[in-house]
């Protein structure tokens, strides 16, 4: 039963022909209400269009329409909105939306003069459109949010208003996991194919969003209910991206098989040169089933970005070892090159996040990739692996390109080994490793620096309490490996001062306790050499301060530190020599 003010349809001057149209309709008026039974949905729908025809009846000339009547009008359709609101469901709302959104009547509802009375304020237009925004844009939206969704857009909000980076509505409501309200806009007359500053569409942006796993059917369903509204599949944004692209990427073998049938270009690419096959590589997951359809339809395997990057290299990196056999039986170059100089083998060497990358390592070694080729840097796959690897990861890739005869010895363009390289990235099971094996800890690269140099100041600030304590283990293994600690590099610098520069006081600690000689050096060129005894907190605070203000005087920099801390006074001038 649904039930409508008799004001309302008292009003309705078509009234006794819906009446006529089914003769069931029983009508009971009960002192101000009435009472609609056994109405079917398309004469309620009827109803709800004559009204706001009613209101349109004669306005032929909007301009000349008598001002009072004019405001009169505008609110009795906002009282009829909102009683609508208050009786009907939200399918018959949208119905009601359609017609509001008729060329004549627009008017009413985009002029700036008009004012909308919402509860106990006064919304403008501009006001209305922005509360329609920053509904959509709240996290979550509730049923009440529809609701207010279709209320502000019978008073007259913008269903294409943008906010300040060019969202729609429709653009902001695809990024949520919500597939009611995507059916309430784009039955309002919301732009499908609307773009964002960047040229997103809602299309793009849905595929975007379609990442977790416990909202896949919604965004399946927005993206589907986009494309059967007529979202153009083939639109780009600035950088030349289509949704084809994204779902490819993504591994959406479902709404990629959709926008095959509506009509993707495949062979679109973007400005980089990125097909949708390369696409497909770059992104994670399993993709064979989307590299069989384009290498079906005739896309070029071997196709390089403007880096020059593959399909192969993206695959060796993303751990799909089903679809880099595939590739490689479609004819795939095993030994491509990029800009870089770096093959796919390089690309597998250089991601080695997991113990499994062996077995992709091992494929391609297998399929003709050559061991010991070295990139534009210099550098070869056991250089690369021994760069990537973070401790607590499995180092079987390393061992195993050893084991293949891979060179462990050899230095880069700039004189690194991949001993330094592993200590830059403070992976001590590898360190440990290439120690054994029997890698110089001494050797220097073009700037005179060592690995004991790489290990005291290389330290990730986004992760300080693990690496420390692993860079801790490795400075410590490496002294004991016999590494010099008073190496100088060509500026003069051993490994305290490394590690003093970047606040590594525990590191300091080590390399003092081991015989460094932590130099702090002043304007003066004269140094200050501190025994281990001193407190390397303290010290690093003094050698801070001095860096800081080096070009000032020293002692004014000193008498500073003083001033601040009376222990520390006393403690680095009673160790001066």
């Amino acid at each position: 039963m649904h039930k409508i003010k008799s004001l309302y349809l008292i009003s309705i001057l078509y009234f006794n022909n819906v009446i006529a149209m089914d003769q069931s309709i029983a009508i009971q008026e009960i002192e101000q209400d009435a009472y609609i039974l056994s109405m079917p949905n398309e004469l309620i729908v009827t109803i709800l269009a004559n009204v706001v025809k009613e209101y349109m009846k004669d306005w032929q000339d909007i301009f000349n329409f008598d001002k009072e009547n004019f405001k009169k009008a505008i609110e009795n359709i906002r009282l009829t909105c909102q009683a609508f609101n208050n009786c009907f469901s939200d399918e018959y709302l949208i119905e009601i939306i359609k017609i509001l959104k008729q060329e004549r009547f627009k008017y009413l509802f985009n002029s700036t003069k008009a004012q909308f009375k919402s509860d106990d304020s006064n919304l403008s237009l501009e006001e209305l459109d922005t509360k329609l925004i920053n509904i959509l844009k709240q996290c979550k939206i509730s049923e009440e949010d529809k609701k207010e969704v279709i209320r502000l857009l019978l008073l007259g909000a913008n269903i294409d208003v943008q906010d300040k980076d060019g969202n729609t509505a429709l653009i902001i409501a695809a990024k949520k996991p919500n597939s009611d309200i995507i059916r309430i806009l784009i039955a309002s007359g919301a732009n499908v194919n609307a773009q964002n500053k960047d040229a997103n569409t809602a299309l793009m942006e849905a595929i975007h969003e379609y990442w977790n796993p416990f909202y896949y059917d919604y965004y399946k369903d927005i993206v589907k209910l986009l494309i059967a509204n007529g979202a153009d599949v083939n639109l780009k944004n600035n950088k030349g991206q289509t949704a084809l692209m994204w779902a490819s990427y993504k591994g959406l073998i479902e709404i990629f098989n959709a926008l095959i049938v509506a009509g993707a270009d495949i062979y679109v690419q973007d400005n980089d040169k990125i097909t949708p096959l390369i696409w497909a590589a770059s992104g994670q997951g399993k993709k064979r089933p989307i590299f069989e359809l384009f290498i079906s339809r005739g896309l070029n395997v071997n196709a390089k970005t403007n880096n020059g990057n593959t399909t192969l290299m993206f695959a060796s990196r993303n751990d799909d070892l089903d679809s880099v056999k595939f590739l490689i039986e479609s004819g795939a170059e095993v030994n491509a090159k990029n800009n870089e100089g770096r093959t796919a083998l390089m690309f597998a060497s250089a991601h080695t996040f997991d113990k499994y990358k062996k077995n992709m390592v091992k494929f391609l070694i297998e399929s003709g990739a050559e061991v010991n080729t070295k990139d534009n840097k210099g550098r070869n796959a056991l250089m690369l692996a021994s760069g990537a690897c973070y401790e607590g990861y499995e180092i079987d890739t390393v061992k195993f390109l050893i084991k293949l005869g891979e060179e462990f010895h050899i230095k880069d363009n700039k004189g690194k080994s991949a001993l330094m390289l592993a200590c830059r990235r403070k992976n001590q099971k590898i360190v440990e490793y290439l120690v054994a094996k029997g890698v110089d800890v001494n050797v220097q690269d073009n700037k005179g620096r060592t690995a004991l140099m790489f290990a005291s100041y290389c330290i990730h600030s986004f992760i300080p309490n693990y690496t420390y304590w692993e860079q801790k283990n490795i400075t410590s293994f490496l002294i004991k490996s016999g590494a010099v600690v008073n190496t100088k590099d060509n500026e003069g610098k051993n490994a305290f001062i490394y590690a003093k520069e970047r606040g590594h006081s525990c590191l300091a600690r080590i390399l003092l306790d081991s015989g460094s000689e932590g130099v702090l050096p002043d304007d003066n060129k004269n140094q200050i050499l501190l025994k281990s005894g001193i407190s390397v907190a303290l010290v690093g605070a003094t050698f801070f301060i001095i860096n800081k203000t080096k070009n000032k005087n020293f002692k004014q920099e000193t008498d500073k530190v003083k001033n601040k801390n009376l222990i520390l006074k006393n403690k680095i001038f009673d160790n001066v020599k």
